[in-house]
């Protein structure tokens, strides 16, 4: 009895202790779990921002094209073009958003006079009542602002259609373009989305504009799964982190969201088996894992962020930067004869307006440019020069020219940029100062002419040596051969014969010491002109050099003698050298 109460009592423990463990695990899964659909729906909600901000870029495109065309069809309309240019032009405008943007994104059109201008002419718009659209209406109340209705179906292809319009000042014509989200989305580089995802794209009005889905399912199933996302989202019931909804395939999945500046809701679900990676009472070694991939995730969204922000902000660097080294800057329509000015000036600001007929700015720049260089200025850059050079497809041409700047000249640079691609039709006239650089560069020119003359003349000075050289050479050549003929003819004269030997031994001395000079000279021009430091005896070197003299000086009757005070008689130095040096002071 006592061994089974105690059996009992041990496996009532173990129970407990089996309980205990089972209760911390799935404490622990839990918290694990919790933690997991927090990160989750911290991560949706990021992903659903950032893709919410690429939609927003989509917009500032639209924007900024309708914005871009409307002011060239103003500015034409101020210059006073014909409805014919007009039309023509925004038919070239059309044609090239079309292929910037692609095929089958967008379909520009205009109304012009009550005439609808399209890229893509449609059967029975003559007849087109489009003062009762919503997208005219929408214009004509905004102002001048570019508004974006919400969604419909296009008559044409059963698609969502968006229309972007912008009224133009001074009139009711308005510019206009439908965009087609599908195809724009079909056409943009995949996203990376999580596994089994999907992500919805809709208007203000809760209708679909695009949607991401693995799952095959219809328009009508698909919006009607969507009005079901939105009002989950408009009342709160899928705000929390473990607030789950159903797809169509039965799959429990999390609901994240962002809504746009322009009303639009980009709505992102992710599966909950996903995030869990299975059950969610598998082990904590599954689940750390699964937090392992899920921070994968958010680390590679959040670099790809940080990188596209980078180099975005690298490119708007870039251009500010490249835009002021120019301190003035035109487009030139050579054909048209026309400027428009990007950046003025400001001697010109004042004077010339920012659009007009290429001569004014031409004589204006004349008035500005050194008089000694105005007519080479004014036929490099006339209307005939740059069509020539356009002609020959010369992309960048220009020249440095002095230029007043108050009432001091400095120089400056003058380039004319063409790209045939890009503006066929206009090339863009630059202005950027390098009055430093042209002085530095005018400065070294100088004192590599200086340096030129120096040379010349060293050369000139050496020939001159070489020549006075060759002649003092040749005055103890011809005493050494006269000497020598003279001492085989007078051999029985003993006495004859020894002052010939002395003449000549003084001739050859002399020949030797100028053969030295030569040598010299070259050792100091080739920079071989070492001397060989190493110790030796002072008074020693001065006696042997001396010995060579005193002889000399006996033979001539005279007095030669040598005093030396040394401090001390070792020292270290080039023997040689100061050799050479005792024999030139000498020898004079």
């Amino acid at each position: 009895m006592k061994g089974g109460k105690r059996l009992s009592v041990n496996t009532a423990l173990s129970i407990l202790l089996i309980a205990a463990c089972v209760s911390m695990l799935l404490f622990g899964i839990s918290q694990v779990r919790v933690k997991l659909l927090q990160n989750t729906q911290d991560l949706g909600m990021s992903l659903a921002e950032s893709y919410a901000a690429e939609e927003e870029v989509h917009v500032s495109t639209f924007t900024n094209l309708l914005e871009l065309g409307t002011q060239y069809v103003e500015e034409l309309n101020g210059a006073g073009a014909a409805s014919g240019e007009l039309q023509q032009w925004l038919h070239g405008y059309f044609s090239k958003i079309t292929a910037i943007v692609g095929e089958n994104v967008i379909d520009p059109y205009a109304v012009i006079g009550g005439t609808i201008v399209a890229a893509n002419p449609w059967e029975g718009d003559d007849g087109y009542d489009y003062a009762r659209t919503d997208w005219y209406r929408m214009a004509q109340r905004a102002g001048g602002a570019v508004i974006f209705t919400d969604a419909y179906v296009d008559a044409i292809t059963g698609e969502p259609v968006i229309t972007a319009a912008k009224k133009f000042k001074g009139s009711d014509d308005v510019l206009a373009m439908d965009i087609f989200p599908q195809n724009l989305h079909s056409r943009t580089e995949g996203k990376v989305l999580p596994e089994d995802s999907s992500l919805y794209l809709c208007d203000a009005t809760g209708r679909l504009l695009f949607s991401d889905t693995s799952w095959d399912a219809g328009s009508v199933q698909l919006q009607d799964y969507v009005d079901r996302l939105l009002a989950g989202i408009r009342d709160g019931s899928l705000a929390s982190y473990n607030a789950s909804f159903q797809d169509p395939m039965g799959v429990d999945r999390g609901v994240y969201y962002h809504q746009m500046s322009n009303g639009w809701t980009v709505v992102l679900t992710i599966p909950f088996r996903t995030v869990l990676m299975g059950e969610w009472n598998r082990t904590i070694a599954v689940m750390a894992v699964t937090s392992a991939l899920v921070t994968a995730v958010i680390v590679v969204m959040v670099v790809r962020d940080l990188a596209n922000n980078r180099r975005i902000r690298r490119a708007d660097n870039t251009i500010h930067i490249l835009g002021d080294s120019f301190y003035a800057i035109y487009r030139v329509n050579y054909k048209k004869g026309a400027y428009a000015a990007i950046k003025f000036s400001p001697e010109l600001e004042k004077l010339l307006p920012e659009t007009g007929d290429y001569q004014d700015l031409l004589q204006a720049l004349e008035n500005l440019v050194e008089p000694d260089a105005v007519q080479e200025f004014a036929q490099a850059f006339s209307l005939e020069s740059i069509r020539s050079r356009v002609a020959a497809r010369l992309p960048d041409y220009g020249g440095d020219y002095r230029r007043l700047f108050g009432d001091v000249y400095k120089w400056v640079n003058i380039r004319t940029l063409y790209d045939g691609v890009r503006a066929p039709d206009e090339v863009i006239l630059c202005f950027r100062e390098v009055d430093q650089e042209k002085r530095q560069q005018l400065q070294h020119m100088d004192i590599l002419q200086e340096a030129l003359d120096t040379a010349q003349k060293s050369t000139r000075d050496k020939n001159a040596f070489f020549s006075s050289m060759s002649h003092d050479m040749r005055t103890p050549l011809n005493a050494i051969i006269g000497l020598s003929e003279l001492a085989q003819r007078d051999r029985e004269d003993r006495e004859k014969v020894n002052d010939y030997i002395r003449k000549i031994e003084f001739s050859g001395k002399q020949l030797l010491a100028l053969i030295n000079d030569i040598l010299e000279l070259s050792r100091l021009e080739s920079g071989r002109n070492t001397l060989d430091c190493r110790p030796f005896d002072l008074g020693q070197c001065v006696e042997d050099i001396a010995s060579v003299f005193r002889d000399m000086a006996r033979k001539e009757d005279r007095v030669f003698s040598v005093k030396l005070d040394l401090a001390d008689q070792s020292v270290e130095g080039d023997p040689h050298r100061l050799g050479q040096i005792l024999n030139n002071l000498l020898l004079q």
